[in-house]
């Protein structure tokens, strides 16, 4: 019997079990929390790390809290660093919009499994982890050890791998199941400013006072509030019908004291994707209050056309921005309007762009600025660059020739917006565990991968810890 064959015969029949163990992992609401001396980046995330660790001592590995921050598991005592596979525990809030319990594994008739974090990143950091326990339970005679570094940190800016990393060395090896198949290569740049800007209130109706939407930078928002004072009823159920229909949203409104409030209704998702199934719900609010008859002196009122006008409603490449570009290795600029907390005489927003190879300080960050000056408004934050691996890598070729062999998926490495563990690793490269052509909704609401797809990443990197570490 082939190696190949035994690993098929191996996970045979473990959906249950796995099921199960991520069922574990998924009921712990592991967003960023209240900092601590014990808890770094908050008691859900602890948790989470704890509960991995508890997982894979259950499965017999090496295991190593690494100041409540990363969870290191191992297959030999001594580590030579020869791979290292980077996965997170950390989700982002749940959201509006869900039919299934977020904190909950559901399925359905299909095969699908349901829940925060199944896709990204506990069900892919759990197939990595049976992965192990497969090359243990299978009696491979190991030449070189496989780390799994579990952390807890990804979603709000990799500072615990940072941390990690500061102090031990990187895998000679390292991929994270952080992403999608065949493989990515290529991480595209960030640039996530806040925008800042505080006037003088003038009185003058009918003005915005208010607007909310957005809790994270990198979550296209799902919902956006208003309230705007002095508005027509009459005049608003017109433009709210119109703006609706125009933008594929819901709009909502209520009589508050002195004028209206307005809630929008979009669908979220992932602001390296916002192309691929959202729709922004704080753009698409900025676009109705555009249509307003608002007070034209009053510099609050500037402010929101002045976001509509930089950020319209469905230009994700920042063409309106100015900062519209691509570049062959790494693919086009996107950009989300995230975050939005204006208030009379002030506001704060941050907006989320990941950005190509040829993105620099002089066409991107220094257009952005001297576009939202012309409203009075700062931009605070630096660009990080991208991340690229030569696709011709000995590392790569392996990775790609075992995917081929245990699912037939074939294909170049990819670039991608979206930025992993791995964005700041010498020779790190994304791999799995979505399956081409798959989607499933990371940061929205109803998360789902297909049972199959975690359990075939699960076969396919066993494949790739022998291949590595073997003797």
């Amino acid at each position: 019997m082939t190696i190949n064959e035994r690993i098929d015969q191996y996970f045979t029949g473990k959906e249950q079990e796995f099921t199960e163990a991520l069922a574990r992992l998924i009921e712990i609401p592991s967003e960023r929390g209240e900092t601590t001396d014990e808890a770094p980046y908050g008691i859900e995330p602890l948790r989470a790390l704890e509960k991995s660790l508890e997982i894979a001592d259950e499965w017999g590995l090496r295991t190593e809290n690494w100041k409540n921050t990363v969870a290191c598991v191992d297959l030999l005592e001594e580590n030579d660093n020869k791979l290292h596979i980077l996965a997170h525990l950390d989700v982002v809030p749940a959201g509006e919009g869900w039919t299934r319990p977020p904190f909950e594994v559901t399925t359905d008739d299909e095969g699908n499994v349901y829940g925060r974090g199944v896709a990204d990143d506990k069900g892919p950091a759990l197939s990595a982890l049976i992965a192990m326990r497969a090359v243990k339970d299978l009696g491979v005679e190991l030449a070189h050890n496989c780390r799994l570094i579990m952390g807890t940190d990804e979603e709000l800016g990799s500072s615990d791998i940072a941390k990690y990393y500061a102090e031990n060395p990187f895998g000679v090896n390292s991929f994270t199941p952080d992403s999608q198949f065949p493989a990515v290569n290529t991480e595209k740049g960030h640039f996530r400013p806040a925008i800042v800007g505080q006037w003088e209130t003038s009185g003058a109706l009918p003005r915005v006072s208010m607007i909310r939407g957005g809790e994270k930078t990198n979550v296209v928002p799902a919902q956006a509030y208003a309230e705007v004072l002095g508005a027509n009823e009459s005049a608003l159920t017109d433009a709210c019908q119109i703006a609706g229909e125009a933008n594929n949203v819901f709009f909502s409104f209520a009589k508050i004291p002195g004028g209206m409030a307005i809630t929008c209704d979009g669908v979220g998702g992932h602001a390296a994707y916002p192309q691929g199934g959202t729709n922004n719900a704080l753009t698409a609010l900025l676009h109705l209050l555009s249509t307003l008859p608002l007070a034209a002196e009053d510099k609050g009122n500037q402010v929101v056309l002045g976001l509509a006008k930089l950020f319209p409603h469905g230009d994700w490449l920042g063409k309106a921005l100015g900062v519209a570009q691509s570049d062959e290795l790494s693919g086009e600029l996107t950009l989300t309007l995230s975050v939005c907390d204006f208030n009379e005489g002030s506001l704060h927003a941050r907006f989320d762009s990941r950005v190509p190879i040829c993105a620099n300080e002089e066409n991107c960050q220094q257009v952005c600025i001297a576009a939202l000056a012309a409203y009075g408004l700062t931009v605070e934050g630096e660009m990080g660059p991208a991340h690229h691996v030569p696709a011709d890598s000995d590392f790569v070729k392996i990775l790609l020739r075992n995917l081929e062999e245990f699912t037939g998926i074939t294909g170049e490495p990819e670039a991608i917006g979206g930025g992993t563990y791995v964005h700041n690793i010498p020779g790190g490269v994304a791999f799995g565990c979505t399956f081409p052509n798959t989607e499933t909704r990371i940061h929205g609401a109803d998360e789902v991968i297909p049972l199959h797809q975690l359990m075939d990443s699960a076969r396919v990197f066993t494949k790739v810890i022998i291949d590595l570490c073997g003797a």
